[in-house]
């Protein structure tokens, strides 16, 4: 299903058209948008396509982080949905870290700093439209020490 001919009216909109321009001109966002959660994906997917930079959309729990995964490429195909999950144990846990969600935020890392990198470069730019999507527990986790993610 595709649902990017739909974007073109939420672009329309007055208050969009001035976050995308307070976006583009790196000006201080307000601290709620107080947007409807059944928006947000293609508000979202809007702003990805039409800023052509990374975007951080971070969501409360994992079933959301989940669904969002399923949303987002019904709204804008062309965009590249990367996670960037929330390790299973706890900080204060001394379990060692599941693999997957190890690779996941190593994927993601090494596509962020991409550009940095003569020899994968090309890999951020075929894919312009990029949205990270995370939960406020992955971003607030540390991530591993490079010896210990080397091991995965």
């Amino acid at each position: 299903m595709n649902l990017s001919p739909l974007l073109d009216p939420i672009r329309e909109i007055p208050s969009y058209h001035e976050l995308l321009l307070r976006i583009r001109h790196d000006e201080d966002l307000p601290q709620s948008l107080r947007t409807p959660r059944a928006a947000r994906p293609s508000i979202i997917a809007a702003l990805a396509d039409d800023v052509h930079r990374p975007i951080l959309y971070i969501v409360p729990r994992d079933n959301r982080l989940f669904t969002l995964q399923e949303e987002l490429p019904a709204w804008l195909p062309s965009a590249h949905v990367q996670l960037f999950p929330a390790p299973n144990a706890l900080f204060y846990e001394q379990t060692a870290w599941g693999s997957r969600t190890c690779r996941n935020r190593i994927a993601t890392l090494t596509f962020l700093t991409a550009n940095d990198q003569p020899d994968i470069g090309p890999l951020a730019a075929e894919n312009r439209c990029v949205i990270i999507g995370a939960t406020a527990r992955a971003i607030m986790t540390r991530t591993l020490a490079v010896p210990q993610v080397l091991h995965y």
